[in-house]
């Protein structure tokens, strides 16, 4: 997560970080979007979503300026 130093590496990582559990195996899509779901309500209880409403990563005005459209 480019925005956030303390919440590094991939989904089962953050979701270590946070505290969130998961239920199944990683990879599959029934787990990972449950995951998904409890990182980003987590992350959302937690403030860390306030400045970066409607933002997606790798589209913005900085990139664009920068023409770095992908």
């Amino acid at each position: 997560m480019e925005f956030r130093s303390d919440l590094y590496g991939g989904l089962s990582k953050v979701a270590e970080l946070l505290g969130v559990g998961r239920v199944g195996m990683s990879h599959q899509a029934g787990s990972d979007s449950l995951v998904t779901s409890r990182v980003f309500m987590k992350m959302k209880e937690r403030d860390c979503m306030d400045n970066y409403c409607g933002v997606l990563y790798g589209l913005g005005s900085v990139n664009i300026k920068k023409g770095k459209i992908k």
